[in-house]
């Protein structure tokens, strides 16, 4: 059996106006904890953070982790960055359909990456192998990005503004125009990716923002941050659904409205995170 994981992280954007603060952070915590933890060894986790995440950076660690996969195996791609959304250039022109997508740190809105593409790498991936696929990212919504100043219910500022950003880049205005007035099918980012055969994870439902904010003293995604808070209490031995449903409890009970997600086959979800299904 092999355990190989692809983790990307991606704070600074070429463009600073994107930048954000947690992602590097949500990624070398789970690259320590699939190695302290899950029995992934050093050479088999590929940590991808910053300038390094270009998008051609990203294929070809993909096609590195896909490779000569064989059932038994396991596999992990986690990304905490920025999400989007463009016109499906892969349809008819005149269709005002949009593709969801991962922005990288090079991010070209005329040469996007699509799930579309994630999809080709993992369909390659052959029936018994575990992909486990998790996003930390915005996966719709708007493009809100302030500091978050908490209110007493009497209606006074409490305290310093908080950091709070979500992960999502607004798409450029031609791509928004030809979506305004149209009603358009939501997705999120992966849900092209898991097909039938593998497990995603997501940092929320298709109608919001996936947020990070300062926790314990640090900028952190809220989903790593409390994904890896349920795989610390379940003593790192917990099903997909165990850590998705106590992810979304946390969640819940420290005031984040955001949903996250669990899709896989039935039989999947109730077995070891990150364990083989052979």
């Amino acid at each position: 059996m092999m355990k190989k994981a692809l983790v990307v992280g991606i704070d600074k954007y070429y463009n600073p106006q994107w930048n954000l603060q947690g992602c590097t952070m949500d990624a070398a915590i789970m690259s320590g904890m699939l190695q302290d933890h899950f029995g992934f060894i050093g050479d088999n986790v590929r940590l991808v953070l910053d300038d390094r995440a270009t998008k051609a950076n990203i294929l070809s660690r993909l096609d590195w982790l896909v490779r000569d996969a064989k059932a038994g195996d396991v596999l992990v791609f986690f990304y905490a960055g920025h999400g989007s959304q463009v016109r499906d250039r892969d349809g008819d022109e005149l269709e005002d359909q949009l593709d969801e997508i991962l922005c990288p740190h090079d991010l070209n809105w005329d040469d996007p990456l699509t799930d579309d593409i994630l999809a080709s790498y993992f369909t390659r991936v052959p029936t018994g192998v575990n992909l486990t696929v998790i996003f930390d990212c915005c996966h719709s919504g708007t493009a809100t990005r302030s500091m978050y100043v908490p209110v007493s219910p009497d209606g006074n500022i409490e305290g310093e503004p908080v950091y709070k950003k979500n992960r999502y880049i607004k798409p450029p205005l031609d791509i928004e125009h030809r979506s305004r007035g149209v009603s358009l099918p939501i997705h999120r980012v992966g849900e092209v990716i898991i097909k039938e055969r593998h497990v995603l994870m997501a940092a929320c439902t298709s109608f919001q923002e996936a947020q990070e904010t300062r926790l314990e003293g640090q900028p952190r995604g809220a989903f790593s941050y409390n994904l890896a808070a349920a795989f610390k209490r379940a003593d790192w031995k917990i099903s997909y659904r165990q850590a998705h449903q106590d992810t979304l409890t946390r969640l819940k009970d420290n005031g984040f409205v955001q949903i996250p997600q669990l899709e896989g086959p039935t039989e999947y979800l109730d077995r070891q995170i990150f364990g083989s299904f052979a």
